[in-house]
């Protein structure tokens, strides 16, 4: 009996497993890829947050990305935090990316034929205190 159900499990993981294949192979040439341009502050737990929101999304998707980062090119400690922090979680998963100050022109950032250009600008929330505490 135990026999009969590992064959009936080894059958349905083979059959599972050729469906999957053949979905890839047939429609691999049809995915586009994502270039997110992303307009930062020195906000770190925003951008954090974003950035694995970003990466676990299209990971289940399946559609590779790209990140353009546009920072303020200041020598002030939290932007150059800032900075390291977003690139060590994309080179973990080896996302490629690119930073830039905010002044670089934005049409001479390289782009692929069949990719989809994703523009995110993050707000500054400097004067967020007067509203939530009056």
């Amino acid at each position: 009996m135990i026999v009969g159900l590992i064959w009936i499990i080894g059958i349905y993981g083979t059959a599972m497993l050729t469906v999957h294949l053949l979905h890839h192979l047939l429609h691999h040439e049809q995915r586009a890829s994502k270039h997110y341009l992303l307009w930062i502050p020195r906000q770190q737990l925003q951008l954090e947050w974003f950035l694995r929101m970003v990466l676990v999304w299209n990971w289940t998707r399946g559609t590779p990305i790209r990140m353009t980062l546009m920072v303020e090119q200041d020598e002030h400690p939290v932007t150059k935090e800032v900075v390291w922090m977003a690139a060590k979680i994309l080179n973990r998963a080896q996302v490629p990316y690119q930073i830039h100050d905010q002044r670089y022109p934005v049409q001479w950032i390289s782009r692929t034929p069949h990719e989809e250009m994703v523009q995110i600008q993050f707000r500054a929330h400097e004067n967020l205190k007067q509203w939530v505490c009056p």
